[in-house]
């Protein structure tokens, strides 16, 4: 009896803590129904292929979302691209890759300038062999080499992929991702990323 006496009067002192998910009006008027994110960020690879070893990815993209007013729930719309390079003993042939994807998020707001987000991201990867820079680096020495379209080490065709996500948005512009893609075309990546979003 005294902890439900006690839980009660801990929730008369501080109803606020209780319904962090309400925004306060002038908050909720001020919440846009479409929002954008441009975003810089890097993968690093989270498995082998055989021999074969994925290189540190550096990426760049757009999100589009809509915002659910009166939810914590969001809807987006994503493309990104990337490049990533794969060794293979003294070789390191080169690629690009296209990403476009949907992603839907719930929010948790734990203040006026902090907000939490988890979800999930899903779409297509296409790669491309960057066959020309390959066989230049070549000629000129670096190690890396022209790879056969039809080689195993050649990424090919559109790949689905999935990737869950957790991060933050603070100041209601910056905001920080940490998504983990699950690729089927072997390029599958922890990769963070720092986004403005307006």
């Amino acid at each position: 009896m005294k902890k439900v006496l006690l839980f009660l009067i801990v929730c008369s002192i501080f109803p606020g803590h209780l319904s962090a998910q309400e925004l306060p009006i002038k908050d909720r008027d001020a919440k846009k129904a479409i929002s954008g994110e441009v975003y810089l960020g890097a993968g690093i690879p989270v498995y082998k292929m055989g021999a074969i070893s994925n290189q540190l990815r550096p990426m760049i993209g757009l999100e589009l979302r809509y915002n659910f007013a009166n939810s914590p729930f969001d809807l987006g719309f994503g493309a990104r691209s990337g490049l990533f390079t794969r060794l293979y003993e003294e070789s390191r042939p080169a690629y690009a890759s296209i990403e476009i994807y949907f992603a839907a998020d719930y929010n948790y707001r734990v203040n006026r300038n902090l907000v939490l987000f988890a979800g999930v991201e899903g779409g297509v990867s296409v790669p491309f062999d960057l066959s020309r820079y390959n066989a230049r680096a070549h000629r000129m020495g670096s190690g890396m080499f022209d790879v056969p379209p039809d080689s195993y080490y050649t990424p090919k065709g559109v790949s689905p992929f999935i990737a869950p996500r957790v991060g933050l948005v603070a100041w209601n512009h910056l905001r920080c991702t940490l998504a983990y893609d699950i690729v089927g075309n072997g390029g599958g990546n922890v990769n963070f990323r720092v986004g403005y979003t307006f």
